[in-house]
């Protein structure tokens, strides 16, 4: 592992040194690796060799360490010192390495830091803000203070350290730029970008090294260990790291950025007193000599690579990055290939392999971005398709037509008239939240209808199709991926109208397989939705790519009618992107809150139940789950105590979505016993051989798996298969050939009473074969003796249905599309890496009434709704940029005027000659020539204005 941690101040630095960087020799006596200087700023300052107290000061105040004069221009106090750069090795060679103490593999393990750390200072770059430039620029340059480390923290301040063999590589804030000759703070942005890549070139020459050594390599969940070594001796020693999974799962932490974060906030002081014998002897009486021999012989354990070629783990990225992005960075692509080729592939191959790999790559804002063939193809086909269509069909009504809904504004009237008036096969409604998109459907659905046609509406989700629209008379409504696998139902849409609501939540790979029905079925296409909103989690944001690069035709909707006031004026900012106006207008009315961690979520579960109490209806709304499960802990108090909520509670099982890509449910290592598989198709299960008597074999041929059907994974063999078992007990093997038929679960469980409310989170049937659609929410009335969930309604949901949650806080996702009187927004910081413009929009524009978020720091959340979680299309990164447009447009006009200015004067000084007089005609034909050229130039560039 990796982690990149700043020093934000030079008092802490300092302390971090004396405490921290230092301390290891207290564990040595005598046989501590003293800090040592490296990089190319190193040499320049005349660092060599030990680190000194003094030097690691002198640099921690700006200062050069010989001359004790200022560093770089800027010396504050608060100002960034630097960064620590920590690599950890694998348990297993930890264990190893303590207790045969092998020289070669603490070498090993020094020179694949040294590599990665001097890759990073290759990538070393200073800013540049001379001559009006803003950008940054590489000085590949950096000195940094290695400290070698033999243990973990203690997870308590009598505990016993356990092994863990780290470096922490100390980078200074402080490089040279040869170009301004002068040092000047380092720009370390993009190396924490890439701080993954370096994770993982680290990762694969330590794994290289130690198979030069004998040692065998195998991959894991998380990464890779030394081939023999128990699982169960490995987790004997990882106090720390268990420590650490215990606080965040008490926390609801599942990022592995937050849990190193964790770790840091969480870590004792190291024990002081104690030798490096002392520990060693400690460490060897925990283990049987069974263990020890194991330890010992681990070297000759020596086991064949896996066989994974460059090719088989670049392929493997590709599959797993662009699932749900269309443009990736070359490191991230290089990174996933030596994360799943660790011990088979190196660094050099993976590069060599990704560059004859045929990507597609360009150049943005320094980083080197990337996309493929395949994914540009199937944008273009999007686009062509709308681009074809246009002007190719009647419209729907011929005659002028009247709008017959009195309650429509202008802005609904003009889209119902655009949508009716269209000649174009694909024709497209934008609308902001809360503009009455619903609305105006019924009045086009109908009159479209009343010419003869039929419309068949779908939506992304269930609960926008099932619930929204046939609770607003689209009693035939549907979800798109219906539309996609029932031959039945695109048979019916031929010659008629299909309607998209909510488009701006499609791929572009559903978007296209929704064209090809159209196409086949010669059927017309109405989408209507925000791109501003949450965008599909497939790759490719359909909407947005389809308005901004195949030019469809859309009515733009602006005038909301859910909020009123000062309400609505925050929400109009926010949905035309001004996030600095909205967030202003909604200090300006009180709405957003800043209060501490103690008291934060009470005061918000306060006046959730408070509004529940006035008859209103209410929604509370989360960037993370984190920050939901812990409102949801207050607000179910407050119900219990008000005796809406039963006390007595009963554990029913849940099942929590893995959301792994199909590229991570393929690989056989991702997979632990207990984890729960559903099958989202029919899936064919594989013969096998069972032991009847003795040792007789016969072959068992089982029964398809059924679409719905919920497995438990009991193992994984050699061929990647899964050894599941079957609701009757029975076991079977299931392909991991399939994952595409399937999704992987963690099984856990939730507590229920009498009056909680529940949503659904997945697709089902409750026991008394009434539909359960995803979104829905529902309240218990109570249960039966075999732990089924009796609904308000009546219907019976099964005690091991699982794909269920409370009902009581959502995420801005799952919020799109829902309309409450108040909505209640809990933001800290625990929500803001899940923060973005288009969650802050969607989450604000839920209530009708009144909004009111919570936090603990404005400043911060002011900032973390500032980035858009738009993602670049893999079409506008072919595309031309502007800045490389207006550049090439502006340097041809300039050389174009003087050319034009040069002739204009030649031909005025000769007409001047021979007539005596300059005519104007003359020079007005030259200028008339220089504009047109212009213009043309204009239009080559596609800068028409």
């Amino acid at each position: 592992m990796l982690r990149i941690t700043p020093s934000v101040s030079v008092s802490a630095a300092k302390t971090y040194y004396t405490q921290g960087l230092s301390q290891e020799s207290y564990y040595s006596q005598g046989q501590e690796i003293i800090g040592q200087w490296y990089g190319k700023s190193a040499e320049l300052l005349n660092l060599k060799g030990q680190v000194c107290q003094e030097q690691f000061v002198a640099l921690c105040e700006n200062k050069h360490p010989k001359t004790e004069k200022k560093l770089t221009p800027r010396t504050k106090n608060n100002r960034r010192v630097g960064y620590d750069f920590t690599f950890d090795c694998p348990k297993s060679v930890s264990l190893v390495y303590a207790h045969t103490q092998n020289k070669d593999i603490l070498s090993a393990f020094r020179e694949s830091v040294h590599e990665a750390m001097q890759e990073i200072e290759t990538d070393m770059q200073t800013r540049v803000r001379r001559s009006g430039k803003n950008e940054d620029r590489k000085t590949g340059n950096m000195a940094w203070a290695e400290f070698v480390h033999f243990t973990a923290r203690p997870v308590s301040e009598k505990s016993i350290p356990d092994p863990q063999l780290h470096s922490h590589c100390f980078a200074f804030n402080a490089t040279y730029d040869d170009q301004e000759k002068k040092w000047k703070a380092g720009q370390f942005g993009a190396i924490k970008r890439d701080a993954p890549y370096y994770q993982e070139t680290f990762h694969s020459r330590l794994a290289e090294r130690l198979q030069n050594l004998g040692y065998g390599i195998e991959r894991t969940k998380d990464g890779w260990e030394i081939a023999g070594i128990p699982r169960t001796l490995i987790d004997q020693f990882s106090k720390r790291t268990a420590q650490i999974e215990r606080v965040a799962q008490e926390k609801g932490i599942t990022d592995a950025k937050q849990k190193a974060a964790l770790g840091a906030k969480t870590r004792k002081g190291k024990h002081l007193g104690l030798s490096m014998e002392d520990l060693r002897l400690a460490w060897a009486s925990q283990i049987n000599e069974t263990e020890k021999r194991t330890l010992e012989d681990a070297c000759n354990k020596k086991t064949p690579p896996e066989g994974i070629s460059g090719r088989q783990a670049i392929e493997h990225a590709v599959q797993h990055t662009f699932e749900r992005r269309s443009v990736a960075s070359d490191r991230q692509i290089m990174a996933e290939a030596l994360r799943y080729g660790v011990g088979s592939v190196t660094v050099q191959k993976i590069r060599q392999e990704f560059q004859n790999s045929g990507f597609l790559i360009h150049k943005r804002d320094g980083e080197t971005l990337t996309t493929t063939k395949n994914i540009l193809r199937e944008e273009k086909s999007m686009i062509d398709y709308v681009r074809a269509g246009r002007g190719t069909c009647r419209p729907f009504v011929q005659k002028e037509y009247v709008v017959k809904d009195a309650r429509l504004n202008t802005g609904q009237k003009n889209a119902v008239l655009h949508v009716l008036q269209s000649p174009d096969r694909v024709t497209a409604i934008r609308g902001k939240a809360g503009v009455g998109k619903t609305t105006l459907m019924k009045e086009a659905v109908n009159a479209i209808e009343e010419g003869g046609r039929r419309v068949f509406p779908f939506a992304p989700t269930s609960e926008a199709s099932r619930k929204v629209l046939r609770m607003e008379g689209f009693k035939n409504a549907d979800t798109v991926q219906r539309l996609l696998v029932d031959k039945k139902m695109q048979a019916q849409t031929k010659n008629q109208v299909i309607w998209i609501d909510e488009a701006g939540l499609l791929g572009a790979n559903t978007m296209n397989r929704i064209f090809e029905i159209a196409k086949k079925q010669n059927s017309r296409i109405v989408l209507s939705g925000d791109s501003r909103q949450h965008t599909s989690v497939e790759r490719g944001d359909a909407l947005r790519i389809l308005e901004n690069q195949a030019g469809l035709r859309s009515a733009l909707i602006s005038e909301i009618k859910r909020q009123k006031g000062h309400y609505k004026e925050a929400v109009e900012q926010l949905a035309k992107g001004d996030i600095k106006k909205g967030y202003k207008i909604l200090e300006k009315i009180g709405a957003i809150k800043e209060i501490s961690d103690a008291d934060r979520n009470k005061q918000l579960a306060s006046d959730y139940l408070k509004t529940l109490d006035t008859g209103k209806t209410a929604l509370i709304v989360t960037p993370s789950h984190k920050e939901g499960d812990k409102v949801t802990s207050l607000v179910r108090e407050g119900l219990k105590n008000g005796g809406a909520v039963g006390k007595e509670e009963c554990e029913i099982f849940k099942q929590r979505n893995l959301n792994w890509t199909e590229a991570q449910r393929a690989d056989a290592r991702n997979y632990l016993p207990g984890m729960r598989l559903q099958l989202n198709q029919n899936v064919e299960g594989l013969v096998y051989g069972v032991r009847a008597k003795g040792l007789d074999v016969k072959t068992v041929r089982v029964k398809t798996f059924k679409r719905g059907e919920k497995l438990e994974v009991q193992q994984i063999n050699n061929q990647g298969n899964l050894l599941v078992k079957r609701k009757d007990g029975s076991t079977s093997l299931l392909s991991l050939k399939q994952a595409k038929r399937f999704q992987v679960y963690e099984a856990g469980s939730l507590p229920l009473a009498y009056g909680d409310k529940i949503r659904i989170t997945q697709n089902g049937y409750s026991l008394d074969k009434h539909r359960l659609n995803n979104g829905v929410i529902y309240k218990i009335k109570g249960f039966s003796d075999e732990k089924n969930i009796i609904l308000e309604n009546d219907w019976v949901i099964p005690h091991d249905y699982g794909n269920l949650t409370h009902g009581y806080c959502v995420t801005s996702h799952v919020s799109q599309g829902k309309t409450v009187d108040r909505v209640f927004i809990a933001q800290s910081a625990d929500s803001f890496p899940a923060s973005s413009r288009e969650q802050f929009y969607v989450s604000v524009s839920r209530g009708r009434e009144k909004v009111t978020i919570y936090t603990d720091d404005k400043t911060a959340l002011k900032e973390s709704i500032w980035k858009s979680g738009t993602r670049l299309s893999a079409t506008e990164l072919t595309k031309e940029t502007p800045e490389k447009k207006n550049s090439e447009f502006a340097f041809t006009v300039n050389r174009l005027k003087k050319y034009a200015r040069s002739i204009a004067g030649k031909a005025r000084n000769a007409i001047v000659e021979k007539y005596g007089r300059p005519i104007s005609n003359a020079q007005g034909r030259l200028h008339q020539l220089q504009q047109e050229y212009k213009k043309e130039r204009e239009r080559e560039y596609g800068l028409e204005r």
